[in-house]
């Protein structure tokens, strides 16, 4: 007869506990904000993109000499590697909307070896919505080998009347690279650049050489 009693009692007990579970009012968050859960949610990343981002962006990336009648053919590529990039400067801001944001920027590009070019390159980036503003291409605008002068006691011409032509010789114990200018061999006759690796004390020869404006480290 005690249990009789006693059962009713737990049970609207029961009921009590679960209905203040599910009470409306009841927080199920951290931060008091009735009948609110948190979510977590990413970051995106909508600024524009600076200069140092720029930078890390460029790496990886290929550059064409970009230069009609360049001192390299239409095929060379110059790979932009990690710490290569110094004195990154934008020139100037050519489109700038909520789809596209395109610079105008100068360069220099040094390898390891020290060879080094000061580039112009036109960078252009899109909005992928959520992805944020990424790199769309980067377009070589023109790159200048830098002329240090260090080498130029490597390299001697000496034109060859029997041969018709000019032998270089680099009479150091490394590679030198040798650019200049010379006629083209068909007609009709015009001024061509070129680029010439001249291994250590080694010749090579040059037809219709007009001049040698650099020689620096491959």
């Amino acid at each position: 007869m005690k249990m009789n009693h006693v059962f009713p009692f737990l049970c609207l007990a029961v009921v009590m506990a679960l209905t203040s579970c599910f009470s409306p009012n009841q927080s199920n968050n951290h931060n008091g904000n009735t009948g609110q859960i948190d979510t977590p949610s990413a970051t995106i990343n909508t600024s524009k993109p600076d200069a140092d981002r720029m930078q890390n962006d460029l790496v990886g990336r290929s550059l064409s000499e970009g230069i009609e009648n360049g001192y390299y053919s239409s095929s060379w590529r110059w790979k932009i590697e990690q710490d290569e990039i110094s004195n990154f400067r934008i020139l100037s801001v050519d489109k700038d909307n909520s789809t596209d944001y395109e610079v105008t920027a100068t360069m220099r590009l040094t390898a390891m070896s020290g060879r080094a070019f000061d580039t112009k390159v036109k960078i252009l980036y899109v909005s992928r919505g959520n992805r944020g503003w990424q790199l769309e291409y980067a377009q070589s605008l023109g790159m200048n080998i830098v002329k240090t002068g260090r080498y130029n006691s490597c390299i001697t011409s000496e034109y060859s009347d029997w041969h018709g032509c000019t032998f270089i010789h680099n009479s150091c114990d490394i590679p030198i690279e040798v650019g200049g200018k010379r006629y083209s061999s068909s007609l009709p006759r015009e001024c061509i650049r070129y680029s010439e690796e001249v291994q250590p004390h080694s010749d090579v020869k040059v037809y219709n050489l007009l001049s040698i404006d650099y020689c620096e480290v491959p």
